[in-house]
């Protein structure tokens, strides 16, 4: 598989796609392009609709075998179902020592709870994650969206109103 990553500096959407590849340890080739001047529209993928057609604007590219795709939240969904054995919560990663080095980097949340070996995930407040004390230390945290992921519920909608719930309890 080919990857390569045409990103910019310093650019918000480019860091949060190049931090989750370094937590990751994906590895791929990264070419710095110069977004505000519009490169990534001479791009060989430029015309392929995910690349025309991003809600970000002149965000990240990614390019893999040939397929680009942009916007850095659809990216890091991209890598973690690309990646799954590599997420970093389940993968042995340490989220809140994350926050802590790039604080200014965070612009969304991919919340997700693990059970104590970390072999799948659980509803929010049920597993070994701590997410007030998280939560409440990341800056402006009403301006960023947050999405919360659990695979593999056996009844998706009970495990989405319990996750709801448990935010909504959390006071911070």
């Amino acid at each position: 598989m080919s990857m390569t990553l045409y990103h910019g500096e310093p650019n918000g959407p480019s860091l949060t796609v190049l931090a989750a590849m370094f937590e990751k340890g994906v590895k791929a080739d990264l070419v710095r392009i110069d977004l505000a001047a519009g490169a990534r529209h001479g791009l060989s993928c430029a015309g392929q609709p995910e690349v025309a057609m991003s809600v970000e604007g002149e965000g990240p590219v990614l390019v893999v075998d040939n397929e680009g795709m942009t916007d850095s939240v659809f990216i890091a969904c991209y890598l973690d179902e690309a990646y799954p054995n590599r997420p970093m919560l389940m993968g042995g990663g340490d989220p809140m020592r994350y926050l802590e080095r790039y604080r200014d980097r965070y612009w969304s949340f991919h919340l997700k709870d693990v059970v104590p070996d970390r072999s799948s995930d659980i509803e929010m407040g049920r597993g070994t994650f701590d997410f007030k004390p998280f939560l409440a230390a990341v800056p402006v945290i009403n301006d960023k969206p947050c999405y919360v992921e659990q695979e593999g519920a056996a009844d998706e909608l009970a495990a989405a109103r319990s996750n709801f719930q448990y935010l909504r309890r959390l006071n911070f």
